[in-house]
């Protein structure tokens, strides 16, 4: 069984990365997850792996329709 786990940081650096990567922590880990139990595939997979990468200010506007459509929604992250 998989483990998961929340990052050691603390909330001032924590604060930084949010502002800088457009997430929370707790959608960071959601996002994560799904990327390791492997429920992303194809367009969303990539989209994903770039906004935990170069976050959410990184993606143009039809990539952020795919991200807000066939990640977020499909998978009841907001």
């Amino acid at each position: 069984m998989k483990k998961y786990h929340k990052p050691m940081l603390n909330s001032i650096n924590q604060e930084v990365i949010e502002r800088a990567i457009g997430l929370s922590a707790e959608l960071r880990i959601a996002l994560e997850k799904l990327l390791i139990d492997g429920k992303l595939d194809g367009i969303a997979k990539g989209v994903t792996e770039q906004v935990l990468t170069r976050g959410k200010p990184s993606l143009s506007a039809k990539q952020q329709h795919v991200f807000d459509r066939y990640v977020l929604t499909k998978h009841k992250l907001i």
